[in-house]
């Protein structure tokens, strides 16, 4: 059995104006966002499994997140596939009225890039 946990910071409780389900949902993301690149490359489903809230909220959710400006959301294809990768945009950033928006986009954009890349490579290998 894999383990895996995430932390909610205590200004997650006190600076960002979320109800306990957001807060969970943010805090994921958040955890998983320290990979160097900002972003979290996942599916709603493994978001509502470690979290235990159905995918129906957790669309909702984030939906919710990219509208207030807390995480920024890339859709890009593989293989034809629709998928989407947020990036967090955190609450330092937040802070400073999200100056450095763009800079994680851009690192998501790089990051997807990269991940068609690979895809295309192993594709190429496989035929």
């Amino acid at each position: 059995m894999e383990e895996s946990f995430y932390v909610i910071f205590k200004w997650m409780n006190t600076e960002l104006d979320l109800d306990l389900f957001e807060r969970q949902v943010y805090a994921v993301i958040y955890s998983y966002s320290n990979n160097g690149e900002n972003t979290f490359n996942s599916t709603i489903s493994y978001l509502a499994g470690v979290t235990g809230i159905s995918k129906r909220k957790v669309k909702y959710i984030l939906d919710d997140f990219v509208e207030k400006g807390l995480i920024g959301k890339k859709d890009y294809k593989v293989n034809n596939v629709k998928r989407c990768m947020y990036y967090v945009i955190n609450v330092e950033e937040n802070r400073k009225k999200w100056k450095r928006k763009k800079l994680c986009r851009e690192a998501a954009e790089e990051t997807i890039k990269r991940i068609e890349k690979e895809e295309k490579e192993e594709k190429k290998k496989n035929k």
